[in-house]
Formats: structure tokens, sequence, C-alpha cells
């Protein structure tokens, strides 16, 4: 099941072995970094690492801070 629905998969491989690991994702969690909202991955140094912005505005996709991967500075949360 995706978050579109559900999905089919054509495939050999057993799907035990295309599921590993599926449900080991790391918990996300949205903040506000520098008034743009972000999902991140938090880390356990009080950093995380982003993996989606979440804005309506275009320019603030061009913005190199917030582009997947990056590295941002989280608050108590």
């Amino acid at each position: 099941m995706t978050e579109c629905g559900p999905g089919v998969l054509w495939s050999v491989v057993p799907v035990e072995l295309v599921m590993e690991g599926m449900d080991a994702a790391p918990p996300l969690r949205e903040a506000v970094v520098d008034g743009r909202l972000v999902q991140v991955a938090p880390g356990g140094d009080g950093w995380g690492t982003v993996v989606r912005l979440i804005s309506g505005h275009a320019q603030d996709y061009l913005d190199a801070r917030f582009q997947p991967g990056a590295r941002v500075m989280l608050g108590p949360g």
C-alpha cells in the first residue's frame, strides 16, 4: 500500500527481499528553519537532514539551504 493507494509489483525477487528494511525508515518531523517549514529526519546531535520543503513560494525551492539532504540545526521539540 502506498500513499496514493494500492500498487502492483511485478518482480521475480521474493516480496520479503523487496520489502526488507522498509519499516526501518527514520521518524520524520516538521520544523521551521529560517521561517520555512521543512520535513526533516532528526539526528542525535541536534541537527537534522532536510527531506522536503513545504512552501507555497517558488523562490524557496531555489534556496540551497532547504534542498533535500541539507543539514539544518533543530530547536527543542
